[in-house]
């Protein structure tokens, strides 16, 4: 999938992308693809960071991948391709690497859940969010600012080229109306956000966010608006990227449907144990919150603590005392001794009780489409459901 894919080659950094022409070369006779070839080829422009004396003449009669795992294990990106290891049944892996540990459970178990599942997600819905790596890197070096979640914009792809068009089913679902980039991009204006899911969403709000199809259109229509996009082959990949907040890109946008709805989206269609379900919400919750701001994250939680300490004089010194009663208070939380408000969110949110109400089953379908009733044809619902958006005859599935 990555090695065929059309797309790729116009995504791969212009300048600066350094190879070794000894291992591109190689793989007319190793079979392995151009774009994998010139991945790997990247790869050995290091040096080993390490290298054992005992394993460095390759052993005859002897499959052996030391000196390629040596240099694959210490190359740090963002993200990792991983073959699978000898005589293992582990099959080809992508490593993502760019999370730090949190001072929770509950925070890390939200995070790595949502990397799973926005995985699964762009599988299933068949998504294209290719962005031109060299976008990829400045997106890494604005991530790193002061307090980026909320103050900066990151590179991400427009909401309407999101679609591959191999995935019929999205089209009642959430961007994907296949045709026009203003019908697309009509969609995502239309995306029910506010759909929580949460068990202790109040029941009343189930209101849509205000139609700003206008603004929508005016802002992503094409020049030639009736040229299709389900072909994203001959876009200009510097015409696939858009600047949004953090905010934008996990929560949505009047022109963009937002990772998490999409995420609610896939969890919704596939359905599973009331219970997991629910608590996956919960997850997709806090992250909704990280990213609006109305939670903060670690490191804005941490540089407060040191601006409130007595003894922190705002002159960038962060003495001995202050590190060790930070250090105390991250220990407290950890411990599940301390629970700041401004951080986390309480207990309540947290914890799954199975007695309340469950929003989840297929026949709502409220988080799916805005607009005229359309029926379902998700080969994965075992009836089909018309979709009237705003009703639910009182009740909360």
């Amino acid at each position: 999938m990555l090695t065929n894919s059309k797309l790729l080659p116009r995504y791969i950094q212009r300048c600066g992308f350094a190879t070794t022409d000894h291992n591109c070369a190689g793989r007319l006779w190793i079979g392995v693809e151009e774009p994998l070839a010139k991945h790997v080829a990247h790869l050995f422009i290091r040096d080993p960071v390490s290298a054992f004396s005992e394993r460095l003449i390759v052993p005859e009669d002897e499959e052996f991948v030391d000196h390629f795992e040596n240099i694959q294990s210490t190359n740090w990106q963002s993200m990792r391709f991983k073959p699978p290891p000898l005589n293992s049944s582990i099959g080809w892996r992508v490593e993502f690497r760019p999370l730090e540990l949190q001072l929770t459970d509950f925070e890390n178990a939200a995070f790595v859940t949502f990397v799973l599942l926005i995985s699964r997600t762009i599988l299933r819905l068949k998504l294209n969010l290719l962005i031109p790596i060299s976008k990829v890197d400045e997106n890494m070096r604005t991530a790193v600012k002061r307090d980026a979640v909320l103050q900066q914009q990151f590179y991400f792809r427009r909401g309407y080229l999101l679609s591959t068009g191999a995935y019929p089913g999205l089209r009642i679902a959430v961007v994907v109306v296949d045709g026009s980039p203003t019908e697309l991009t009509l969609a995502c204006s239309k995306f029910r956000r506010t759909r929580s899911y949460s068990i202790i969403q109040n029941q009343t709000e189930h209101q849509t966010i205000s139609d700003d199809s206008t603004q929508a259109v005016n802002f992503c229509k094409l020049p030639d608006a009736h040229s299709p996009v389900s072909d994203n082959s001959e876009v200009n990949p510097e015409d696939t990227y858009i600047l949004m907040s953090i905010s934008e890109i996990m929560n949505g946008s009047p022109t963009f449907p937002g990772l998490i709805p999409l995420v609610r989206h896939y969890v919704h269609v596939i359905g599973g144990d009331p219970a997991v379900v629910c608590l996956v919400h919960r997850y997709l919750d806090f992250l909704e919150r990280r990213a609006s701001g109305d939670l903060m994250t670690t490191a804005a939680w941490m540089r407060s603590r040191i601006r409130a300490h007595p003894d922190y004089h705002f002159d960038s010194y962060v003495s001995q005392t202050i590190n060790t009663d930070l250090m105390q208070e991250c220990c407290a939380i950890t411990r599940g001794e301390l629970r700041p408000p401004e951080l986390l969110p309480s207990l309540s949110e947290c914890t799954v009780s199975t007695g309340k109400p469950c929003y989840l089953r297929f026949s709502c379908r409220q988080c799916c489409v805005d607009h005229s009733s359309v029926k379902s044809t998700d080969s994965s619902a075992n009836t089909t459901a018309a979709i009237v958006p705003g009703t639910n005859d009182g009740r909360y599935c």
